[in-house]
């Protein structure tokens, strides 16, 4: 049984990052999913089929989010990791918190941290991966560690200091590995 399209909409200028040097993002993408990738360069319109009879909306979903993931700028080995059932992405956008666009770039300021110290260390404590764009922070990683970033970012965004968001971090990891080896 076939299943999809799914229809996605990017920002036109990723889409040279989706394509990859030569097809080649596009093509691995294409190959490991068993899916069929069509793009617009001139809308940013991106319809994913099925290539084979045994695709799975599963798959056409992983497709989806990888793409997804690389247009928030990821690289393609990060994005890749969504083809475990384990990844998960989430996005925040931005916009929802800042009244203003000096308020946006103080929103960025805070999470990036002097010279990326904050973003390193939320990727570090939580084990997950971020991407910060314009308006954006995409986060990948397990259910549960993408559930703590996102808690420490939103944290960062409410005026938080970075040291009470790094010890919140570190006490809900210390908690987590407790409740694992009960």
């Amino acid at each position: 049984m076939q299943v999809g399209p799914i229809y996605l909409s990017v920002n036109k200028e990723k889409i040279g990052l989706i394509v990859g040097e030569k097809g080649k993002t596009k093509k691995k993408i294409e190959e490991l999913l068993k899916v069929k990738i069509n793009i617009n360069s001139k809308t940013g319109e991106i319809v994913i089929k099925s290539s084979s009879s045994d695709t799975t909306l599963n798959e056409l979903l992983k497709a989806r989010d990888i793409i997804r993931a690389i247009s928030l700028g990821f690289p393609l080995d990060i994005a890749l990791n969504l083809l475990h059932d384990e990844y998960f992405l989430d996005v925040i956008d931005l916009k929802e918190h800042a009244k203003s666009r000096n308020a946006l770039s103080r929103i960025k300021g805070r999470i990036i941290g002097e010279r990326g110290k904050a973003k390193k260390m939320l990727e570090e404590i939580t084990g997950t991966y971020i991407s910060i764009g314009l308006h954006t922070v995409a986060i990948i990683g397990g259910f549960e560690e993408v559930r703590l970033a996102r808690e420490a970012i939103l944290m960062l965004i409410e005026g938080r200091q970075h040291t009470t968001v790094y010890r919140f971090l570190q006490s809900e990891k210390r908690r987590q590995k407790y409740r694992i080896s009960l």
